[in-house]
C-alpha cells in the first residue's frame, strides 16, 4: 500500500437533474482528500435520451 500522501481520495457531491423526458443534467463537485490529488473538480454532462422503437420509463 502506497503512503497517503501519494494515493488519491476524492470525494464527490453529485446530482441527476431529469429536465424533460428527453433531457438530462448531471452535476458534480469534488474534493481532492489528499496532497496528491486535484483539489476542485466540477464535473457535467448534458444526456439526451433517445427512442430507438421502446418507450422509456421515464415517459
Amino acid at each position: 500500500m502506497s503512503p497517503i500522501h501519494n494515493q488519491q481520495q476524492q470525494l464527490f457531491v453529485v446530482t441527476d437533474l431529469n429536465v424533460s423526458p428527453l433531457w438530462e443534467i448531471n452535476i458534480g463537485v469534488g474534493i481532492g482528500a489528499t496532497a496528491s490529488t486535484d483539489h476542485l473538480i466540477v464535473k457535467a454532462i448534458l444526456g439526451r435520451r433517445f427512442d430507438w422503437g421502446r418507450h422509456s420509463p421515464v415517459d
